[in-house]
């Protein structure tokens, strides 16, 4: 926009401009992927300058991802246009995730140096299973010995394997496993939510730390109290009893 004025006029005139970067580059990928698993990637990468560009895409992997093949030839691309570049990848065995990173080079623009574009993505990495938890447990009269079966873990991945030991005088209150099962648990009914709460009401950091768990900051604890107490009150019905979850009902007038 544009404005002009004097002491006795003034006028003014617009026009549309598009603000754009020269070249896009997007990749679809699933959201997370099973250790073993092959997938192919999609990199569409569209070029919006207003001159045909000859394109350079180097590929790397890392982390819990491997290419499965070379990076792609160079891509030559007239204005306003987009190609589609297929990706396969292999994920590695393990928990957490992989990267995809990709360098994007060659890009011309009279009476302008263009530095290389960066562009880097993140895919979750996990057992294709669910988590499977075997507890043994015995009592020891004196001079007794005890040895975990030759065969406890042959059903387990060695690279998610966790493995705890509880020995106690007293009978045995394995507190590291409930409140490690309180956090996973999914869902958010009244009994659920206030069972939840209890770790972050009575426990710290160090005594999470000593029961081999790993705990929050004061700042997450406080917030995650918050959000409990926020959740219970919306189990509050007009009778002032608490339902058992949480129901949105909407009303429509005709």
């Amino acid at each position: 926009m544009a404005q002009a004025w004097t002491a006795d006029d003034f006028g003014s005139n617009e026009s549309k401009v598009i603000v754009a970067a020269p070249v896009i580059a997007e990749l679809n990928m699933p959201r997370f992927m099973a250790s073993g698993d092959t997938s192919r990637l999609t990199l569409d990468i569209t070029n919006l300058t207003d001159k045909p560009q000859k394109l350079n895409v180097a590929l790397t992997a890392s982390g819990l991802l491997e290419l499965v093949s070379n990076s792609p030839a160079p891509v030559e691309l007239a204005p306003g246009v987009r190609t589609t570049l297929f990706i396969p990848v292999r994920a590695l065995p393990g928990y957490g995730d992989g990267d995809i990173q990709a360098t994007i080079s060659g890009l011309a623009l009279p009476g302008e140096t263009v530095a290389d574009q960066h562009k880097q993505w993140k895919i979750g990495v996990r057992p294709a299973f669910p988590a499977q938890t075997v507890n043994y447990g015995t009592a020891l009269q004196p001079g007794e010995t005890w040895a975990l079966p030759a065969d406890g873990l042959q059903n387990f991945s060695p690279v998610t394997l966790e493995g705890q030991l509880l020995l106690s005088g007293k009978p045995p209150l394995n507190i590291a496993r409930y409140i490690k099962e309180l956090k996973a648990y999914p869902y958010g009914c009244l009994e659920q939510t206030a069972s939840g709460l209890f770790p972050s009401l009575y426990t710290n950091a160090a005594q999470l730390q000593a029961l081999g768990i790993k705990g929050d900051s004061d700042e997450k604890r406080r917030a995650s109290v918050d959000i409990g107490i926020s959740r219970l009150l919306q189990c509050n019905v007009i009778t002032a009893a608490l339902r058992c979850g949480i129901k949105t009902v909407t009303k429509s007038t005709g």
